[in-house]
C-alpha cells in the first residue's frame, strides 16, 4: 500500500535519490515551519535542524561558540543538538523550519552551524510553510525546493569566533556590549591583573583573528543592523568606534566589497522581493 502521507510520488528515481531523500519521511512531523515573537531565548538545543531567519531586523546569536551579528540578508542553520541563544534587535518576528536531521541537504557542512547568504526563494519558502496546514504534496514539493536551493547557497562569513580563556572572553564581551569602546589592550590587561600577552595569544590562537582585528571585524558586523535599521551612516560610524564617516566607509568597503549605502540598497530590494 502507498504511504498515505506521500500523494505524488516522484518519477525519476535517479532525481529521488539525489534530491529527495527519504521523501516519505516528509511529515508534518519532520519537516514543519513556526513563526516565533519572542524577543530573547536563553540557552538551548533542539532535536531537530533548524533553519532560522529574522525578516524584520537584526539578531545576536550565539551558537557552536560563534557570536552572529545579522540581519535580515542572512539565515541560519543550526543542527540538532547544538546549543544556541538569540537575542532581537528590534520589534518582529522570527520564521523558523524545523526538520528532521536525516532530511537534511546532503554534505558534511550541513552538520556544522552556519550563516547562509538569503535567498528570495528561500525566504518565500520559509514564510509559506510556517504555521500552516499543508497537504503531503505540498509539503513534500517545499521540502524538496527548499533542500535543492540550500544547495547552492553561500556561506556568509558573519561570524565572529568568541575566545574561551575567561579574561578574553570577558574583554570581548564587553566589547559586543559597546563596540565604540576604546579601551586598549594594555588597560584590559590592567584590569583583570593579567600580561597584554596573555590576553592576545587567547585572541590569535581561539577566534583566529588578533585582538584589533577582531574588535574591527567586530564594530563592522555590529553596524549592519543599524545601518538597515535606517540609522545614518555617519551615526552608525560613531556608534561603531569609529571618528570620521570616511573612516568608517573605507573600512566597511573594505571588508564587505561595497560602500554602506550600496550594501543596505542591495539587501532591502532582496528582501522587498518576497
Amino acid at each position: 500500500m502507498a504511504n498515505p502521507d506521500v500523494e505524488h510520488p516522484l518519477k525519476n528515481q535517479e532525481d529521488e535519490d539525489s534530491d529527495l531523500r527519504h521523501a516519505n519521511e516528509v511529515t508534518s512531523w519532520t519537516f514543519s515551519g513556526a513563526a516565533h515573537s519572542e524577543e530573547m531565548f536563553a540557552l538551548h538545543s533542539h532535536d531537530s535542524d533548524q533553519l532560522y531567519w529574522f525578516p524584520d531586523g537584526g539578531m545576536d546569536v550565539v551558537v557552536g561558540g560563534q557570536r552572529w551579528l545579522v540581519h535580515c540578508d542572512t539565515v541560519l542553520w543550526i543542527p540538532a543538538g547544538v546549543l544556541h541563544s538569540n537575542r532581537l534587535l528590534g520589534p518582529g518576528s522570527t520564521l523558523s523550519i524545523y526538520l528532521n536531521p536525516r532530511l537534511r541537504p546532503a554534505g558534511d557542512q550541513w552538520s556544522r552551524p552556519r550563516a547562509i547568504v538569503f535567498e528570495v526563494l528561500v525566504g518565500a519558502i520559509m514564510r509559506h510553510v510556517a504555521g500552516r496546514s499543508l497537504s503531503s504534496a505540498r509539503r513534500v514539493a517545499c521540502y524538496r525546493l527548499l533542500v535543492d536551493l540550500l544547495a547552492g547557497c553561500d556561506t556568509r562569513e558573519m561570524t565572529m569566533p568568541l575566545p574561551l580563556h575567561p579574561v578574553a572572553r570577558a574583554v570581548a564581551e564587553s566589547i559586543l556590549a559597546d563596540p565604540k569602546k576604546e579601551t586598549l589592550l594594555i588597560e584590559w590587561a590592567n584590569l583583570y591583573r593579567v600580561s597584554t600577552r596573555t590576553i592576545a595569544r587567547a585572541f590569535e590562537a581561539q577566534t583566529g583573528h588578533g585582538f584589533a582585528s577582531w574588535r574591527k571585524q567586530t564594530r563592522l558586523l555590529a553596524a549592519l543592523p543599524m545601518l538597515m535599521d535606517g540609522q545614518p551612516v555617519h551615526r552608525v560610524g560613531v556608534q561603531v568606534g569609529y571618528g570620521t564617516v570616511g573612516g568608517f566607509i573605507t573600512a566597511f568597503a573594505q571588508e564587505f566589497g561595497e560602500t554602506p549605502a550600496v550594501y543596505v540598497r542591495d539587501r532591502r530590494r532582496d528582501i522587498s522581493s518576497t
